[in-house]
């Protein structure tokens, strides 16, 4: 299992290519989870 941690998900380019390499494979076997800790109110979820 690989662990991807971000302040702020996969907002920019550099980390969606990060995410990418790291993971290895087609994106459409990767399962992911996103967890919104850092969220302050409902539209910072969103």
């Amino acid at each position: 299992m690989r662990v991807l941690l971000t302040s702020a998900g996969l907002e920019t380019e550099e980390i969606k290519a990060y995410f990418v390499e790291m993971i290895g494979k087609d994106l459409s076997d990767v399962k992911a989870l996103f967890i919104p800790t850092a969220a302050i109110d409902a539209g910072a979820i969103e």
